[in-house]
């Protein structure tokens, strides 16, 4: 009613549009409230920031790239708006767009906060992936190594439950594609004596890094240490021995991915594939799991064909 009675009021516009898109449910029309009262008041950013969640939602990638390019230079000098437009950028694969705006914005953090943080990784992560898959294996590993910095402009340090064993790996193995064995050994050997929980943290930041440190430590010869990590690993894939030796049991789709993994790594193929396909229903998009299942079926394929030969 209010809109009706006067379609300039900016707030109202933007009120009767959050209510179309997180009461009803009715999108498009949600969408078409947030364009008007970006119309009527183009200088207001929670506007631009707003639209763009919703326009997210909706993967309406190339929409919200028009709308937030063609917003007004005071609006793109907003760090919000910013944040918003390097993860437009990041969605549609413009990872060079989005590393270059995340480069010359200072961002306010609170403590806790990393969202201008984790698009700057997924950006240099899309650019690494790029390098690799392109054959140019020192760029890759640039890239990479650029994950694990923590630049000044973005207001936060790197948290002390936080391990990068992951990136640490990615960017040897991208030294040892390109030759570089001095540089590559040195990178093996940070993911191999990294923290994954410093003893004044006691809960267990369970996460990929966990897998990559036994990678790690096999590699640089402490087989002893990474098939000790493998085998801890391994008992996630129990409930009953899991939570008889972890204070602080893994959950969710990770529980199974580590399993899984570890499993595979200690050469139990048949429980380890039973454990990535768990972990893929819970996340589809799992990298790791992805990965790790799809080398198990190249080795079954590989063992029939040798068979039927």
């Amino acid at each position: 009613e209010a809109v009706k009675l006067d379609p300039a009021n900016t707030i109202a516009q933007r009120n009767y549009a959050r209510a179309l898109w997180l009461v009803s449910q009715h999108r498009d029309e949600a969408a078409a409230q947030y364009q008007r009262a970006i119309n009527v008041s183009p200088t207001d950013f929670r506007l631009y920031v707003e639209f763009d969640k919703l326009l997210a939602e909706m993967r309406a990638t190339e929409r919200r790239l028009k709308v937030l390019e063609g917003a007004p230079a005071l609006v793109l000098s907003e760090p919000a708006v910013v944040q918003s437009l390097a993860a437009a950028y990041i969605d549609a694969a413009r990872f060079s767009e989005a590393a270059a705006l995340l480069a010359k914005t200072t961002f306010t953090s609170g403590e806790g906060e990393d969202a201008a943080l984790g698009l700057y990784r997924k950006a240099h992560l899309g650019l690494a992936r790029k390098h690799r898959e392109a054959g140019d294996h020192l760029q890759a590993a640039a890239e990479f190594a650029a994950v694990t910095e923590f630049p000044r402009n973005f207001g936060v340090g790197r948290p002390a439950m936080q391990s990068q064993a992951q990136y640490y790996v990615a960017v040897a193995r991208e030294y040892e594609a390109a030759g570089r064995t001095a540089e590559a050994h040195r990178w093996w050997q940070r993911a191999a004596t990294e923290e994954l929980n410093p003893p004044s943290q006691p809960e267990e930041p369970w996460s990929e890094h966990y897998y990559y440190k036994a990678v790690a430590l096999e590699h640089v010869g402490r087989k002893a240490e990474a098939r000790k990590l493998y085998e801890r690993l391994a008992l996630l894939n129990d409930d009953q021995k899991m939570l008889e030796v972890e204070p602080w049991p893994a959950t969710g789709a990770i529980r199974f991915v580590l399993a899984g993994a570890a499993l595979k790594a200690l050469g139990r193929t048949d429980e380890a594939r039973v454990a990535l396909e768990r972990a893929l229903k819970l996340d589809p998009q799992n990298e790791l799991a992805i990965s790790q299942l799809a080398e198990l079926k190249r080795g079954l394929n590989s063992t029939v064909g040798a068979a039927r030969n």
